[in-house]
C-alpha cells in the first residue's frame, strides 16, 4: 500500500510539474507576442507583475508549489535515489507536447535522447 501511495504522490507531482511548464510557456509566449517587453526598468517591473498575475500563469506557479508538496510526500515513501529518476519522465511529456502544441522542432536525436531517458527510468524501476 505504501508503494501505491508513493506512486500516487509521484504521479500527481509529475502531472502538476508538466502542467506548469506547458501553461507557463503558452501564456508567456502569447503575452510577449501581444505586448513587447518594455525598455524602462519600472515598466519592466509592471510588465513582470502583469505576467505573474495572468490567471493561467498564476495557476502554473501554484501547480509548481503543489507539485513540490507532493514531491515531499513522495520522499516519505521512497528513497530519493529511486524516486528522482522518475521525474525525468516529465522531460518526455514536455518535449512531445512542445512539438505538438508549440511547433517546436522535431528531430530523431530528440527521440533518441528521450528513449535513453525512458530506458534509464525503466532500469531504475526494475533494478533500483
Amino acid at each position: 500500500m505504501d508503494k501505491t501511495l508513493g506512486f500516487t504522490y509521484l504521479s500527481i507531482s509529475l502531472f502538476l510539474a508538466i502542467y506548469s511548464q506547458l501553461i507557463i510557456k503558452w501564456r508567456v509566449v502569447e503575452k510577449i507576442m501581444s505586448i513587447p517587453i518594455p525598455h524602462e526598468t519600472m515598466s519592466k517591473v509592471g510588465y513582470l507583475f502583469s505576467i505573474i498575475f495572468d490567471p493561467f500563469i498564476f495557476s502554473g506557479l501554484i501547480a509548481t508549489f503543489v507539485a513540490g508538496l507532493f514531491w515531499m510526500a513522495t520522499m516519505t515513501k521512497f528513497d530519493i535515489s529511486y524516486a528522482y529518476p522518475f521525474t525525468m519522465i516529465s522531460y518526455v511529456f514536455v518535449t512531445f507536447f512542445a512539438i505538438a502544441y508549440f511547433n517546436e522542432p522535431f528531430s530523431w536525436f530528440k527521440v533518441l535522447g528521450l528513449a535513453f531517458i525512458i530506458f534509464g527510468v525503466l532500469i531504475t524501476c526494475k533494478f533500483g
